[in-house]
């Protein structure tokens, strides 16, 4: 810009064009035009030469009338124009111009063109500055290429997600290889890369993956309960990126191109067979890393985590975080909830049968809440039902006293001995005693709905195929074809003629 004014200085000194250009050592056509710009403005040779340097320049670098009406109408346009080539992906640059110029609505040439629009479009990617405060907000991200287990046996690779937490005050880093993104190794492996960094802050920046964050919304997305679950145990929120604007977890981004550069690199000539070798050197190569200087901080990230950030950070507590299982769910007639997912059934107290209960599962606890207070404790176990005295009623207590094995197998043996059979290999199941006498109950009463002999001939068919459940006797039962005659030969018996071969008989 100074040489601007060193071109109209000289040239009011009368200096030729030529001898300016020398001096300079610049063009004679940039002197040339410079000088024919500066003729051309109303201030004169000296009111141009008292400006500053950055107004002087744009004096005379400023567009004419016409150019300036050209421009102004193109950027009224360019929006539009953008919007056109993101929403049909077979649109190109170079036909939207020739359409716009043959109908009059451009001036431009093509390369021009492409040159405004690039400018116009960089101009509408603005950003601003974010100031990360001490403590304040970690950032989560899985990188996009992933790491590899092989089989030692078979030289086999199996992929592995690599989760990267990173503190957004101090850029201190932590990595973790997961055998995948569900939501239990993500919790799991968000947990660990906590306790390592040895504090959380008070904000989780995650990424809308599904597993963390049900529905993503730009202003009030909805997290997944058991993410939230764990967030509320150490005592931060959780506040998602904004769908696809992933600069609101910029640090994160940035930090995963330097795992790639300082940690993949390294690890390009090892191999690992498990997946705590690999976490094993993903550690001390995260640590040596986190003691590197950084280039404008004139500190490491180590450094920085202790000096400033450390102290701002939420203390965790004595125990590492445990998943817990919830459910919404009601009490069935038999005074047990079912648990699907596990096919299991757990007492409750009888006087809450049909009402809505809270299950809670942490480790092997299982935990039944009812508005707000606990109503029933299980260790759980690998059985199917797991109930407790003192949650049936009395008449339900009474009604198992009295029943015994020789009674349900006298019931049976009064019907027909095929159900004696299948009462007294029932009773003889590896299974509690009450469950199988509810099994014995049921079964004896499919007389009063389906009648002796539907039930004499589903008991003989579950023993022949050996299935001895109340459902498949039940099914048979519910046959409309069981218990009919077989229908006989329709063709009777075959008359002796001349046609016949063999022996007849």
């Amino acid at each position: 810009m100074n040489l601007v004014k060193q071109i109209l200085l000289l040239h009011k000194s009368e200096v030729p064009k030529k001898d300016i250009a020398r001096q300079l050592g610049i063009s004679r056509n940039t002197v040339k035009s410079y000088l024919s710009r500066a003729s051309q403005c109303p201030e004169g040779l000296e009111a141009l030469l008292s400006m500053e340097t950055p107004i002087l320049l744009n004096r005379l670098l400023e567009q004419s009338g016409g150019t300036r009406i050209r421009y102004e109408e193109f950027r009224e346009q360019a929006a539009e124009y953008l919007i056109q080539l993101k929403s049909h992906k077979h649109l190109t640059k170079y036909l939207l111009w020739q359409e716009e110029h043959m109908a009059g609505r451009i001036g431009y040439k093509y390369s021009q063109f492409c040159e405004h629009l690039r400018a116009f479009e960089r101009h509408q990617q603005t950003s601003s500055v974010i100031t990360h405060q001490p403590g304040q907000k970690m950032y989560m991200d899985f990188a996009g290429d992933k790491l590899y287990l092989t089989d030692c046996h078979s030289g086999k690779l199996t992929p592995c997600d690599v989760l990267v937490l990173t503190m957004g005050y101090s850029n201190y880093t932590r990595v973790l290889a997961l055998p995948s993104q569900r939501l239990d190794d993500v919790i799991t492996g968000l947990v660990e890369l906590i306790h390592a960094m040895g504090g959380a802050g008070l904000a989780l920046v995650p990424d809308n993956f599904k597993s963390a964050i049900s529905k993503s919304d730009r202003y009030e997305p909805v997290v997944n309960p058991c993410f939230l679950d764990m967030a509320n145990y150490y005592g931060f929120a959780v506040l998602p990126a904004r769908p696809g604007k992933p600069k609101d977890k910029a640090k994160v981004e940035g930090s995963v191109n330097h795992v790639y550069h300082r940690i993949y690199g390294r690890l390009r000539h090892q191999s690992f067979a498990t997946l705590d070798e690999l976490n094993k050197r993903l550690s001390v190569l995260c640590d040596e890393f986190n003691r590197l200087e950084m280039k404008g901080y004139g500190m490491s990230r180590q450094e920085l985590l202790d000096k400033d950030e450390r102290p701002c950070l939420l203390t965790l507590p004595l125990d590492k975080y445990r998943k817990v299982e919830e459910y919404k769910l009601k009490v069935q007639t038999n005074c047990h909830v079912h648990l699907s997912r596990r096919s299991q059934y757990y007492s409750v107290p009888y006087r809450l049968v049909g009402q809505q209960v809270t299950v809670l599962i942490t480790g092997n606890l299982l935990k039944v809440y009812h508005q707000g207070h606990c109503v029933a404790t299980h260790a759980v176990g690998h059985g199917r039902y797991h109930t407790q005295r003192d949650h049936m009623g009395s008449s339900h207590r009474a009604f198992l006293d009295s029943v015994n094995p020789e009674l349900l197998k006298g019931r049976a043996l009064g019907i027909d001995p095929d159900v004696y059979q299948v009462i007294e290999r029932v009773l003889d199941r590896g299974m509690h005693p009450e469950q199988n006498y509810k099994t014995c109950q049921g079964i004896l009463a499919l007389v009063k709905r389906y009648g002796t002999v539907k039930l004499i001939e589903g008991c003989r068919i579950a023993l022949q195929a050996n299935l001895l459940s109340l459902q498949y006797i039940k099914g048979i039962c519910e046959n409309p074809y069981s218990g009919m005659p077989p229908i006989g030969n329709s063709q009777g018996v075959l008359p002796y003629h001349e046609n016949i071969r063999g022996n007849y008989s």
